[in-house]
């Protein structure tokens, strides 16, 4: 009995010339939409346009209620003062009493929430899970891309990527350097 394994071969395109930079570009798009990073590092798209990845922030206490509300709590909670119960009629007594002594300068605390709150803030630290995750991965995936552009690039031409630390600034440097401009220039590299 034979075994036959088909294996296939990727091969990688190195940019050192005008005519190389579709094939380039075709090659380097296809492995950022593998990771789905290419709208981060799409040269073609306008700064303006241009999405950034960004590090999301973690919930807190605030994510689910105003700090307003919980001043408004804690002024309630300062004005209903329990008495302990006396020794004549054996019952505690709840005393309103106004107070200036209201803590506003504190975070909020989890303790603070009730339980409907409660559930919403641990689904937003369900969230806020998913998401980092999320980021870490395409992070690390802009770091590998960032390596890939450079080892696409011609040794002649490795200098275009000096003091460029981030995958887009890469891609912007060789789109500068290698894509045809004009008519002319793609007419010239056609005929060649």
């Amino acid at each position: 009995m034979t075994e036959s394994t088909t294996s296939t071969t990727r091969t990688t395109e190195i940019i050192g010339k005008s005519d190389q930079y579709k094939p380039w570009i075709h090659q380097t798009q296809a492995t950022a939409l593998e990771h789905k990073i290419w709208e981060y590092i799409d040269p073609e798209i306008e700064e303006s346009a241009r999405p950034k990845l960004v590090e999301p922030m973690p919930p807190t206490v605030l994510t689910v209620i105003s700090m307003e509300e919980i001043i408004e709590r804690r002024r309630n909670r300062a004005l209903a003062r329990v008495t302990p119960a006396s020794s004549s009629t054996g019952r505690a007594t709840l005393t309103l009493t106004p107070t200036n002594e209201v803590d506003t300068t504190s975070a909020p605390k989890l303790s603070e929430l009730n339980t409907e709150e409660q559930l919403t803030y641990s689904m937003h630290v369900s969230l806020y899970t998913r998401s980092i995750k999320l980021y870490d991965t395409k992070s690390a995936v802009l770091r590998k891309m960032c390596s890939q552009i450079q080892q696409t690039v011609a040794p002649a031409y490795q200098y275009i990527l000096y003091n460029k630390k981030t995958a887009l600034e890469r891609m912007l440097a060789v789109k500068k350097q290698f894509k045809p401009t004009t008519v002319a220039t793609t007419r010239l590299i056609v005929r060649d």
